[in-house]
């Protein structure tokens, strides 16, 4: 049977934490047939000093307190075959960030 009409948008959350502190969680709907998904991402105090092997070539100092947190949504669309995704407006937070000199 054909229908003229779409399915509804599946909906989904993921929740998770990290080892070294702070967690991710995300929810949000999808559409398979349409291709696209809108979602909410909440990062929350994620330290960045188990970061620190990654920025070493990149930052004169070693990280020694700091987190990161964030609430930003997003709409992904790959229907076309340059798939897009936009980030929409969000709080980013960075708090205590503390360096020490090489």
């Amino acid at each position: 049977m054909i229908s003229p009409c779409s399915p509804p948008p599946a909906r989904s959350t993921l929740k998770t934490a990290f080892d070294h502190g702070g967690g991710l969680d995300a929810s949000g709907s999808f559409t398979l047939p349409a291709k696209n998904a809108d979602a909410k991402f909440t990062l929350s105090d994620l330290p960045l000093s188990p970061l620190q092997p990654y920025v070493a070539n990149a930052v004169a100092a070693r990280i020694t307190d700091s987190s990161l947190g964030a609430n930003l949504p997003l709409q992904v669309d790959w229907l076309k075959p340059e798939p897009s995704i936009q980030v929409g407006a969000g709080d980013v937070t960075l708090k205590s960030l503390k360096l020490v000199p090489h």
